[in-house]
């Protein structure tokens, strides 16, 4: 199995994984999560997921929240009222939005399903059996290496808003990305090396984006035409990477996530993991 070289570590938070891995058993899909003080809006986004869901026992959401955060007992309080089993990171404030792709590296490491959903706290699903869609979709390759092009109801934007990426994926890879538009990046990747699926169940999917519920996007010094830029240029480093990482998959080995993924030192990063049902050390 070949190695990816990283060109940079991606900083990470470390764990205890035995902890974790004791705590829940393997799922068909893992709704992957991160808030801020906006638990009401956490709440109508769950509820929207538990309301079409033929069979939550399949799904687990993880999740990331902030240590300085108020509101993490409500949070709480409407993973525990729901029937999705859970886990919890919490982090010490970071970058804000501009951090969320190591936490979503970080989440998908811990993540039990055989699907990775990134979902957005703001949004709303309005229709489509998307539990029924991702099992439909395994084993439409092989190897089970692919993302679906989950296109949500937004027309204006013309790409795959909220994919989802099988735990395969991520094995061989060792990666969700090392870019902020973690969207962009897994759908310009997958669909450069011919793994971007689109099943008409998956495209009967549909959810909205409130806008008034839509935060801001913090002020940086670099525009978005340059974040685009880098975000191309990530793409054409990670496409051939990942090209013969999967070319050279044997399904049934863990692939670049034990052998291929550069992972930072072991270290020590207080509050450490919460791990639901419940909220404790």
């Amino acid at each position: 199995m070949p190695q990816i070289p990283i060109d940079d570590k991606l900083p990470c938070v470390n764990w205890d994984l035995r902890r974790i891995q004791s705590q829940s058993s393997k799922c068909l899909v893992s709704v992957i999560m991160h808030s801020r003080g906006r638990p009401d809006i956490f709440r109508t986004s769950i509820t929207s997921l538990i309301n079409t869901c033929s069979n939550p026992s399949e799904v687990e959401v993880v999740m990331k929240l902030d240590s300085d955060d108020s509101t993490i007992p409500e949070y709480m309080s409407v993973l525990n009222e729901g029937p999705f089993s859970y886990k919890i990171l919490v982090y010490d404030r970071m970058e804000a939005y501009w951090s969320l792709y190591i936490f979503q590296n970080d989440l998908s490491r811990i993540a039990n399903g055989d699907i990775h959903w990134l979902f957005n706290e703001d949004n709303q699903i309005l229709g489509g059996d998307w539990l029924s869609a991702f099992r439909e979709s395994r084993n439409v390759f092989p190897d089970n290496v692919y993302v679906c092009n989950v296109p949500g109801n937004n027309s204006k934007v013309g790409k795959c808003v909220s994919p989802a990426y099988t735990r395969e994926w991520f094995q061989v890879t060792g990666i969700v990305s090392p870019h902020v538009y973690s969207d962009r990046f897994l759908s310009s990747v997958a669909g450069a090396i011919g793994r971007f699926l689109c099943t008409p169940l998956i495209g009967s999917i549909q959810f909205a984006h409130e806008e008034h519920n839509k935060i801001p996007r913090p002020q940086i010094s670099s525009t978005k035409g340059a974040l685009a830029n880098v975000l191309r240029k990530r793409v054409g480093q990670y496409v051939p990477r990942f090209r013969e990482a999967i070319n050279n998959y044997t399904p049934g080995t863990q692939g670049s996530s034990e052998v291929g993924h550069i992972e930072p030192p072991k270290k020590n990063y207080p509050p450490g993991t919460k791990v639901g049902v419940g909220y404790t050390e």
